[in-house]
């Protein structure tokens, strides 16, 4: 097992620069890709400054990198959320380092899905073969749901245990010893749709990402997804189908950071702030989903 020293942010965005030499950031702790700076600091992400159709997830990028020789041992490797990318990324650093992965190997296959679904969503579920489909669906249903839940920024002060008890259940996982139930559909509440020139969006009420999957399949072209977050607040994650959609999603995020500081993500999917003890946005639903169809036109 390989010693690094996990750093914790509740949200936060760092500067690279900031971080000492040889540290590591993953997925969106420091904005955008960085591979490697004159101080050995990496960025392993894939929300700003990029492209996600043609940029890995965290999880794949950290899986490459260390079986292409990265060494972790000594390193900070900090994070600012808990999902499944990052713990993912979390478990090959701590479990994977040093094995040996063959082609086709349910670890390998676990780390492709999940890092297509983590950074196309939905829409990236037709390029999925073989055992991914159900690896993924149990990754998420049996390991990260379960465990993180929704706001996990609610529970900062017990980041350490979660993380653990996800490598215990990734273990079984990986192990063929978690058995997962079928999960009951998310409801989704559509709010507002509209049409702009060739765009199809949609504003909807839903728990989690699933509206995602159900909207997509409504051919909406961009969707918004919004749920009740803590101190009365909403939390809202906006995406589309995909980078070939012509629908400028940073422009949306900039211009929504403009207006209410925290909002970030990349070029198919982004939200709202992160905050501390799960506060995030509090816009509302109608600001949001105008300035996303003003953006479409």
């Amino acid at each position: 097992m390989t010693y690094v020293n996990v750093r914790m942010v509740n949200g936060d965005t760092l500067n690279l620069a900031d971080l000492a030499p040889g540290a590591v950031a993953l997925d969106g702790c420091v904005a955008g890709p960085v591979m490697g700076d004159e101080q050995d600091r990496w960025s392993f992400d894939h929300h700003a400054d990029c492209h996600r159709m043609i940029t890995q997830a965290t999880c794949e990028q950290v899986l490459t990198a260390t079986h292409l020789g990265f060494k972790w041992d000594g390193r900070d490797v900090w994070v600012n959320d808990l999902d499944g990318d990052t713990i993912l990324s979390l478990y090959i650093i701590h479990r994977a380092v040093g094995c040996e992965l063959e082609r086709g190997t349910t670890l390998v296959d676990l780390v492709r899905g999940v890092g297509m679904m983590d950074a196309h969503g939905p829409a990236a579920a037709v390029l999925l073969s073989g055992d991914e489909p159900d690896l993924v669906n149990a990754f998420y249903q049996g390991v990260i749901y379960p465990t993180l839940g929704r706001n996990v920024q609610e529970r900062f002060n017990e980041w350490d245990h979660l993380i653990e008890t996800c490598f215990h259940l990734i273990d079984d996982l990986v192990g063929g010893m978690l058995e997962v139930a079928e999960a009951d559909a998310e409801p989704v509440e559509v709010l507002q749709t509209e049409k702009v020139g060739n765009l199809s969006l949609v504003i909807a009420e839903c728990p989690g990402f699933g509206g995602f999957k159900s909207l997509y399949l409504d051919d909406y072209d961009v969707v918004a997804l919004v749920t009740d977050a803590a101190d009365g607040s909403r939390r809202y994650t906006v995406g589309k189908v995909s980078d070939l959609v012509r629908f400028d999603l940073t422009a949306l995020l900039a211009a929504l950071n403009e207006l209410e500081p925290g909002w970030g993500g990349g070029s198919s999917i982004g939200g709202s702030p992160r905050l501390e003890g799960g506060v995030s946005s509090r816009l509302s639903p109608t600001e949001v989903f105008d300035l996303a169809c003003k953006i479409a036109g």
